[in-house]
């Protein structure tokens, strides 16, 4: 037999795992920040994140020297983004600070603070009308296209590595 919780096993067979949230945070050049989530609206440690249609695309980078031009698209047809039209038409989101928060569905509803984040830069506002606002966003390494150097496991720092 082995020592493995019963739970854990359970948990292993489910046939649909606890999925990602994700979880987005404007902060406007302005100041103060606006929390969107992708469908229903939701309070999370403390911030309401607001039910409002959001999607990114360009996000996979490839082996090539591109770098990958990421998208944040908000809004649907149906819908009526009034709101931003001050920050669009002030400059606001031009340079703006976007976080993304992944959450597992599970640590979301139980409020436990385990998500994973991602940075972006707003590059430029691509598309607005008052149905859909379309932003080209850079990443922290796409912004100035260079590459970070690896770090080493030497001695004396980490004794314990051996150098053959």
């Amino acid at each position: 037999m082995s020592d493995i919780p019963l739970s854990h096993i359970d948990d292993a067979h489910k046939l649909i795992a606890d999925g990602k949230v994700s979880l987005w945070q404007i902060l406007p050049v302005s100041g103060g920040t606006v929390y969107l989530k992708g469908d229903e609206s939701f309070t999370y440690l403390g911030n309401k994140y607001e039910g409002l249609p959001i999607a990114i695309s360009g996000e996979k980078a490839s082996s090539d020297t591109s770098t990958p031009t990421p998208r944040l698209t908000i809004g649907q047809e149906n819908l009526d983004l009034l709101p931003f039209k001050g920050l669009i038409h002030d400059g606001y989101l031009e340079g703006a600070r976007i976080v993304r928060h992944k959450v597992l569905l599970g640590d979301m509803t139980s409020q436990v603070n385990a998500k994973q984040t991602s940075y972006f830069r707003v590059k430029r506002v691509e598309n607005y009308s008052r149905t859909k606002i379309t932003l080209l966003l850079s990443t922290a390494s796409g912004a100035s296209n260079q590459s970070y150097p690896f770090r080493q496991y030497t001695p004396p720092a980490f004794p314990w590595v051996d150098v053959a």
